[in-house]
């Protein structure tokens, strides 16, 4: 089992860990820390390639209104790294519809659990008898016994075997096996490093692409504000192509946004010469 605690601090935040593990069952449980807990979880887990595979978040139950807030999933994956979101919901707060998120906020604990098919706990091996105590009389010892009248008999002559030259071939040990610990690691946010352009040429074929770090999975782009120089465009995978047709510096925000959800947006820079 691995374990990690976090602070969600504002509406926006999303906490993202990733974590590697064998095939099996996968068991995620987040909780908001108690008492007085004002966090609403809402819990993801998407796959190596990006695709979510299992999302909760509870809604609210005036039975049991703290298990309203905690966000829990099993699911049986292969080997693999996943990663694991959590951010603020409205779901499990009073009120049939739910409610808004903005103050969904604070601290929260994280357990992960993940055991192979048919894996049990070991069983602790059993003590070594303990032999039991002498018991001890008092007073005088027991006499010797007195030798023997007739000597014992002679034992048959005994024929000693020959050795195989051959010793038979040995069987290795199996490897010892160790069940999987899931390691968690919280994720980079996403950010886009991207500032400036490599600068164009008037009625040059043009090829740039956008950079980013952080982040799950596949990332989709798009221009939010501004414009390109006439003759570019600027694709879903982040690449400015095209043939600019006019000597232009221009300044425009872009937006990337991965697989889990998250975006991050930056101004950057382009000249036309």
């Amino acid at each position: 089992t691995a374990s990690a605690t976090g602070l969600l601090g504002t509406a926006d935040d999303v906490d993202r860990f990733s974590v590697s593990v064998a095939a099996g069952s996968l068991a995620v449980e987040a909780t908001p820390f108690w008492p007085g807990p004002n966090l609403d979880l809402g819990l993801t887990i998407t796959d190596p390639a990006g695709t979510v595979i299992a999302t909760e978040a509870p809604a609210f139950d005036a039975a049991a209104p703290a298990a309203s807030l905690r966000a829990s999933l099993t699911v049986s994956v292969p080997a693999g790294t996943y990663t694991i979101a959590l951010e603020g919901t409205g779901n499990g707060i009073a009120g049939s519809a739910g409610a808004s998120d903005d103050g969904s906020l604070g601290w929260y604990s994280l357990a992960v659990r993940a055991q192979a098919p048919g894996a049990s706990s070991p069983s602790p091996s059993p003590s070594a008898p303990t032999p039991a105590a002498s018991a001890s009389t008092s007073g005088s010892p027991s006499p010797s016994a007195p030798p023997p009248t007739t000597p014992p008999p002679t034992p048959p002559p005994t024929t000693q075997a020959t050795p195989d030259p051959t010793p038979p071939p040995s069987t290795p040990d199996p490897a010892p096996t160790t069940p999987s610990t899931p390691v968690l690691v919280a994720a980079s946010p996403l950010a886009i490093t991207t500032s400036v352009l490599p600068r164009a040429a008037r009625r040059t074929r043009y090829v740039a692409q956008l950079t980013a770090s952080g982040g799950t999975g596949p990332r989709t782009w798009r221009r939010v504000r501004g414009s390109l120089p006439k003759g570019l465009r600027l694709t879903a995978g982040g690449l400015v192509v095209g043939t600019p047709t006019v000597r232009r510096s221009v300044r425009l925000k872009v937006r990337v946004r991965d697989a889990a959800g998250s975006s991050a947006t930056r101004w950057i820079r382009l000249r036309v010469r």
